[in-house]
């Protein structure tokens, strides 16, 4: 199908996140926070490649679940712009991630979530031009209340195994709950004092 004007621009962003390459955070072993680093690096000949983009409810290649619960449920639209049947399958790097500091340094890294996983069809298989919404849920078991909740889910094709990632970013429990100013990483005193 021929695109053209919203729709091509929002192909195009959806394209150049859906196929940016997640970085690992240098001196650890998980993946860099899609706060920190998005979708990953660009990667424009896999943009221009790829006979499918994958896009959320709001139009973009990023999902923002915003504040949620135990359990939530979203749709992923995949586009096949090939004249050839597609199939991907679908995984979400072994699950969500959370921000942690280390004491020793100061530096902020991701650690993964042992009871964040997202779930629904492993397998997706797209016709020829076809548009298809792909129901997933986030689950979210046996962790700490005020934390955020995010990852990439990746999508990756069964013949060239070439890969989608969409990024996505939640808040587990209250967000009015956490601090407004960070204490220095540094300062083992409050920085702030209440004047009277």
């Amino acid at each position: 199908p021929k695109l053209k004007g919203a729709a091509l621009v929002e192909a195009i962003k959806a394209l150049l996140t859906n196929t940016a390459d997640p970085q690992v955070q240098n001196g650890y072993n998980t993946l860099v926070s899609p706060r920190r680093q998005g979708a990953g690096q660009i990667n424009v000949g896999a943009a221009t490649k790829s006979p499918v983009y994958v896009t959320t409810a709001d139009g973009t290649g990023a999902l923002s679940l915003r504040q949620v619960g135990n359990s939530t449920t979203f749709v992923l639209n995949l586009h096949n712009l090939s004249n050839e049947e597609q199939e991907y399958n679908f995984d979400d790097f072994g699950g969500g991630f959370t921000e942690l500091r280390n004491k020793a340094n100061g530096v902020f890294h991701d650690v993964q979530l042992a009871g964040a996983r997202v779930n629904g069809d492993n397998v997706v298989v797209l016709k020829p031009n076809e548009t298809k919404q792909v129901t997933y849920t986030l689950n979210l078991t046996n962790i700490k209340k005020n934390q955020l909740v995010e990852g990439f889910l990746r999508f990756t094709n069964s013949k060239d195994k070439s890969t989608l990632v969409v990024p996505y970013l939640s808040y587990y429990g209250d967000m009015t709950k956490g601090n407004v100013f960070d204490q220095n990483a540094n300062d083992p005193k409050l920085i702030f004092k209440v004047i009277v």
